[in-house]
């Protein structure tokens, strides 16, 4: 069982740009949360800030470990709050239906320096 310790919640708290989101997210996120709102607040407030794409915080969100329990929920909320417009919310879709996604990131972001890394995500695919 993963334990959320003060620290986990003070950094998700602390988040400010959909990069740093993004960049906590990938390693597999902070424990468990049935409060879906809570990340609707956390992409609202990063919205429109970063250099990676919004979509790709949404993803990492709406697969994130943390609300696995609610994934449902959580899609259906961001839906409801407009945080997507139709053709972003068709690219959610996509990326749900997809067999696997390449997603590119600065190689820092995970405990590792350098340029930067890709990696292939999905069913058969290895995981980095």
């Amino acid at each position: 069982m993963l334990r959320i310790t003060q620290d986990t919640v003070d950094e998700l708290v602390a988040v400010r740009s959909a990069d740093e989101l993004c960049r906590l997210l990938l390693p597999g996120g902070w424990g468990r949360s049935t409060r879906h709102a809570e990340a609707v607040e956390l992409l609202t407030r990063v919205r429109g800030t970063g250099e990676l794409p919004f979509s790709l915080a949404v993803v990492l969100v709406c697969t994130s470990r943390r609300w696995d329990r609610v994934t449902a929920k959580l899609i259906t909320a961001i839906q409801d709050s407009g945080l997507l417009h139709d053709a972003e919310l068709n690219e959610l879709a996509d990326a749900f239906l997809a067999h696997d996604h390449v997603i590119s990131y600065p190689l820092a972001w995970p405990p590792r320096s350098g340029s930067r890394s890709t990696c292939t995500t999905g069913p058969a695919a290895p995981t980095r």
